[in-house]
């Protein structure tokens, strides 16, 4: 975002270049009797594209380097380092961390002023995300997959078919049996006639749709009366 808005920019430090020097001088660099060809034809990649590097270490490009050598430039990479490794040359890799820059004046927190409009659109933005969030927990009628994609812009979608608002609205063929099975475990749960705490009801393992059915309907026939946390017949 602040790069978009112009307050930043992202550059590539220019002494994070691969840089590399010779430990061998150039008569004991022509005696190497154990190097490949690959290697010969990078130090000789070497030689003729830069010049110092027997005194100082010198930038290089690698992409150079391959094209000059006909390698690759992971070849090259590591046959620099393998050349590196063996005393022969001291490679070091090129650094491929970035830095920013500033391009506005940075002003200190003390001194920054944020006017209210930028409080009452943040505030809106707050309010928002919150009734977003009541309305994913309330909506019991839309898939809750395609209310968060609405949330995202995401329009176009389909219902998961495994959410508990989809579970919810699928046919049950069973759904006779589950309500009469409810029913009965409720009333065999207050069978001695003794409050019960309403969370006990949970330790019975019935299907959540025909549990609250069968109970609003013992409620509704007064079979069970709830008071509170206190459930009993």
């Amino acid at each position: 975002i602040l790069q978009s808005a112009g307050y930043i920019e992202y550059e590539t430090d220019p002494d994070a270049r691969a840089r590399l020097k010779f430990l061998l001088g150039r008569d004991e660099l022509y005696k190497l009797y154990e190097t490949t060809p690959n290697e010969e034809a990078v130090i000789s990649a070497l030689l003729r594209n830069y010049s110092g590097l027997f005194s100082d270490y010198r930038y290089v490009e690698e992409a150079l380097i391959s094209q000059v050598s006909g390698l690759s430039q992971n070849e090259v990479y590591l046959i620099l380092k393998s050349l590196s490794h063996r005393r022969i040359l001291h490679f070091i890799p090129q650094r491929k961390t970035p830095f920013i820059t500033y391009t506005q004046d940075r002003i200190d927190g003390c001194d920054v002023v944020i006017p209210a409009s930028v409080y009452d659109q943040r505030k809106e933005q707050f309010i928002k995300h919150v009734n977003a969030i009541e309305a994913y927990a309330t909506n019991n009628h839309v898939c809750r997959s395609r209310q968060l994609l609405r949330y995202f812009d995401e329009t176009k979608s389909e219902d998961c078919g495994i959410c508990d608002v989809c579970v919810d609205h699928q046919p049950n063929p069973n759904a006779e049996q589950e309500f009469k099975d409810a029913k009965q475990a409720i009333l065999d749960l207050l069978a001695d006639h003794k409050p019960h705490d309403i969370k006990e009801t949970s330790e019975l393992l019935l299907p959540r749709k025909a549990f609250k059915e069968a109970l609003k309907y013992l409620c509704n026939e007064e079979l069970v009366h709830i008071d509170g946390l206190l459930i009993y017949r």
